[in-house]
């Protein structure tokens, strides 16, 4: 996790237990607390030291977690750490354990007291015993100073630091060892048998003084590894037929077996405080926040901006109606048209109504189960599911009870396909050999978490038919069992295809449109030919009545349709996924986002309406904030809106852009993409006026706006040189234009100034006329020994087009690239991959600081910067990179603007508020 030189310990990596031995502890019923001297490694670090290295680590690694939002589930897990860490010898280190919102059945921890428990494997977890040997696993790395040791090491070999002072000398000494580590061509390989070993000797000492039952870890250590009680032998051993988790499960046993009799009899558990928290854990609600940062003002977006819906389904009796977009679930009654409610269910898979129309089931790629009501607003059941071997993709039956799962042994590149138990992750049916994946289908296993193979549900959701190109299965879910289907189905249809009902599927043939058509189910008889089936994407409608009536997906324009195959023509066609028939009535997404139910081929006059509720903005919405801080803009690319910012009122309806910017007379110009109908072009807003209008100008494929900025890029094939102009978006005039003797180069806008940061390799022709023609730059270039990793770093007025600052600087080896460039007054913002950010000074080249977070937003005249680390936390920084202000705002910020001199910042957040905090006074 992370790299290498930010030391974490986990619990699933490397157990291995061994007999208790000699060290500094206390005498109990279970013997010495086997903590080893401090002093038996070199080590540079105090208690207090190791506290700073450990906030220094958790800045680092608690931006790539995200924290589950009921403190009161890290409670549980804490009280556990408190037990255990009572029974050993007193420390100065104060331990805080926190539950992770994670799909990884692992526990990590670092320096400093930091015991990260993930949200997986607390929800695989049957009791307090078992999290107990997990917690008391991670406390032994900690208490025994491992991780003080492995940076003292490390300091020492990679920067030659040999003394640390304060938290700020410890932060600075640390980021330095982790670049350095970034450069190190020969790495050490660190004997980790000894570090665990010692880690578990402390934690099963510590679980079974506390009164917990030491069991319960080779219980758990067994379950979790799919072991079955297999440990292996000597002989086993002797033959090298003993598997390494064999041999941990076998010396897990001993350690437990060794230990003094009468050891552990402290209170019982709660088993029924034990069952409430795992069954909300399991169940991953929402719960008790954070306390949140006070604002200055705080509004909601009123009506919010909508998402675009993925999918709506009717349920198989027609009385309800689902609605799904990327980050929340909708249930409503069909008749009258009425929502029931909303979940959350970020990164969910498509959901369904289950047969009998009682419930909704979904999953997500972690293999987490909800099933709610389809009355109420009611979590019927949840699970985690554990399988032995990892699903790549996976369907669940729509009734919850079972799990489709597509394996890939990558050794032997073969892929297998079972269908399993979704409470318990027993297997019910498997073909381990089911077909071998091509290079492009592996690499889309490995990367992409949303479905990869075809498929398709019939209309009351007890079959399902599952394909890997001519591979295909049905499934019978009812009985949980393959059926058997006719040839037609394998042969004919080599693309893809849709339920047309439970007895009938709709399938296209990519070589022969011939065998296109509809076939009977399973005997795959071609029963309607449809030699106009050629379509890439279809897709069952929840109910035809007598009709052969499916969804064709990826039509001109982006647009879903439903198509009678009887007939051979379409019957209607919307903007975007969401659709869906029940016998002749029809759901869809409006183009404003609401609901609708209508009749098909009716009149508009028949039609409901019915507006959805919030969902959270997904990761960075089109949004921009006027300059007077009145009104703030936001779009998808189909929707968009202006609100005021005092009261959080929509005061206008947009079409959906690309790009936006304002202007100091409060007129937003905005870039709306290709629609239907429409062709792309820029739009005109003017508050003052009141007025909505196309600008008359067009833009073409080399035209780009970014940050407000309208740039365009031709090259010159006669001088081979390319020409960035910037226009004006109000009148496409030309404002200035700058050109590059050798190639097009990548930049990025700066926020705030709206600077364009460009970087050039030092072997470009720009680059090399540059250093040639500039003392500082050449100097520069020259205290840098490789040469590939340094760029060029020019700073261009947006404004004017003119040279605002140029540097020499060798990129820390975390680049995020050329989009994590910034620049405030003298000082450019680089930002790494690890959410670290270097600060550089422009007139001098060199480094001046590091900062935790990536750039948000930053003011150019008082150079002070935001930005954003762990969820819903954000930090202003001044010029001189001191800490201005820190805000806990509970949800993902999305965007971040400076106001009234740099004294106030409005933010945005993923709940669709807007806060604007307090800074203070500018300098």
């Amino acid at each position: 996790m992370l790299r290498r030189a930010v030391w974490i310990f986990t619990f699933t990596v490397g157990i291995c237990w061994s007999a208790p031995a000699g060290g500094q502890g206390v005498e109990s019923a279970c013997g010495v607390a086997p903590i080893p001297s401090a002093t038996s490694q070199a080590n540079i670090f105090s208690d207090q030291q190791e506290m700073w290295l450990g906030q220094v680590t958790a800045d680092l690694v608690e931006s790539e977690v995200r924290f589950m939002r009921d403190p009161a589930l890290s409670a549980h897990l804490q009280a556990i750490a408190d037990r255990l860490v009572a029974t050993l010898p007193p420390t100065k280190i104060q331990f805080r354990v926190i539950l992770v919102d994670s799909e990884e059945v692992n526990g990590f921890s670092i320096a400093g007291g930091h015991v990260y428990i993930m949200r997986k494997l607390a929800a695989v977890a049957k009791s307090d015993d078992e999290l107990a040997g997990v917690i008391g696993h991670e406390i032994g790395h900690i208490i025994s100073h491992q991780f003080a040791f492995e940076s003292t090491r490390e300091l020492k070999r990679l920067s030659n630091v040999t003394g640390v002072g304060d938290e700020a000398d410890i932060r600075t000494k640390y980021e330095a060892m982790l670049d350095a580590e970034y450069h190190d061509k020969h790495p050490e390989l660190r004997e980790t048998d000894s570090e665990q070993a010692e880690a578990d000797r402390i934690g099963i000492y510590a679980m079974t003084a506390a009164g917990y039952r030491p069991q319960a870890i080779a219980e758990f250590f067994d379950r979790v590894f799919f072991l079955g009680g297999k440990t292996g032998n000597k002989l086993s051993d002797l033959l090298r037929m003993t598997k390494p988790d064999q041999k941990r499960l076998r010396s897990v046993s001993a350690m437990v077996a060794a230990m003094p009799a009468g050891c552990g009899k402290g209170a019982t558990p709660d088993e029924s405080e034990f069952a409430k928290w795992h069954e909300a854990v399991v169940a991953n609600q929402k719960g008790n926040e954070l306390e949140r940062s006070a604002a200055l003002s705080e509004v909601t977006l009123t009506p919010p901006l909508r998402m675009q819906l993925d999918q709506v389904r009717f349920s198989p009796d027609g009385k309800s109606i689902l609605a799904q977009d990327e980050s929340s679930i909708f249930v409503l009654g069909r008749e009258p048209l009425a929502l029931r409610y909303r979940i959350d269910a970020n990164n969910a898979l498509p959901a369904n109504f289950s047969p009998d129309s009682q419930s909704v089931t979904f999953s997500t790629p972690g293999l987490h189960i909800e099933q709610w009501s389809a009355q109420e607003k009611k979590l019927l059941a949840a699970h985690e599911m554990l399988p032995k071997d990892p699903c790549y993709d996976t369907r669940l039956s729509p009734d919850g009870r079972s799990m489709v799962c597509v394996q890939f042994d990558v050794e032997m590149w073969e892929l297998g396909l079972s269908l399993l138990d979704s409470t318990s992750s027993e297997v019910l049916w498997e073909q381990k050999w089911w077909m071998r994946p091509d290079p492009s289908l592996a690499w889309r296993l490995l990367t992409d978490p949303t479905p990869v193979f075809v498929s398709s549900y019939s209309g009351d959701g007890n079959t399902l038919l599952f394909a890997g190109g001519d591979e295909k299965v049905a499934f019978d879910l009812k009985q949980r069992a393959v059926m058997k289907t006719g040839s037609g189905l394998k042969g004919a249809i080599s693309g893809d295809y849709a339920f047309v009902g439970n007895d009938k599927v709709a399938g296209v043939n990519l070589t022969n449109v011939e065998k296109s058509g509809v076939f009977s189910f399973p005997e795959g008889k071609l029963i309607k030919k449809d030699t106009a089936m050629n379509f890439q994407s279809i897709r069952s409608v929840s109910n035809s009545g007598d009709n052969l009536h499916m969804l064709v997906y990826g039509l001109k324009d982006d647009t879903v349709a439903i198509n009678d195959v009887g007939a051979g023509k379409f019957l209607m066609a919307i903007k975007g996924w969401a659709l869906d028939e029940y016998a002749g009535t029809v759901v869809g997404e409006a183009p404003g986002g609401a609901l609708v139910v209508g009749i098909l081929g009716a009149d508009a006059t028949k039609q409901h309406h019915i507006d959805l509720p919030i969902s959270p903005l997904p990761f960075f919405p089109r949004a921009v904030l006027s300059k007077d801080g009145k009104y703030f803009a936001m779009a998808t690319m189909r929707r968009g809106g202006v609100w005021e910012v005092a009261t959080g009122n929509r005061i206008a309806v947009l079409h959906g852009y690309s790009d936006a910017t304002w202007t100091d007379d409060d007129t937003l110009y905005m870039d709306v993409p290709k629609d239907l109908g429409v062709e792309r072009h820029i739009a005109q807003l003017s508050l003052t006026a009141k007025t909505l209008k196309d600008v008359a100008y067009k833009v073409d494929d080399d035209t780009v706006m970014r940050y407000g900025r309208m740039t365009n890029w031709k090259l010159d094939e006669k001088k081979k040189t390319w020409t960035l102009s910037m226009h004006d978006p109000a009148n496409d005039s030309v404002l200035w234009s700058k050109s590059f003797p050798d190639r097009y180069f990548s930049y990025t806008p700066s926020f705030g100034a709206r600077d364009l940061i460009f970087n050039f390799d030092l072997s470009s022709h720009t680059a090399k006329e540059a250093i040639k023609a500039d003392a500082k730059l050449a100097s520069e270039a020259q205290a840098i020994s490789d040469k590939k990793k340094a760029r060029l770093i020019k700073v261009l007025d947006g404004g004017t087009g003119d040279e605002d600052g140029s540097l020499v600087v060798e990129l820390p080896p975390n680049f995020a690239g050329t989009g994590g460039l910034d620049r405030a007054g003298d000082l450019l913002y680089v930002r790494g991959v690890d959410d670290r950010t270097s600060v550089y000074s422009i007139a001098t080249g060199k480094q001046v600081r590091q900062l935790i977070g990536y750039v948000m937003g930053l003011d150019p005249v008082t150079a002070r910067v935001f930005t954003a680390n762990r969820i819903g936390e954000g930090m202003v920084y001044g010029a001189d990179g001191k800490e201005l202000a820190h805000y806990h705002l509970g949800d993902p910020i999305r965007y971040a603007l400076f106001r009234e001199g740099a004294t106030m910042v409005t933010i945005l957040t993923a709940d669709q508020k807007v806060r604007t905090m307090k800074v203070g006074d500018a300098p």
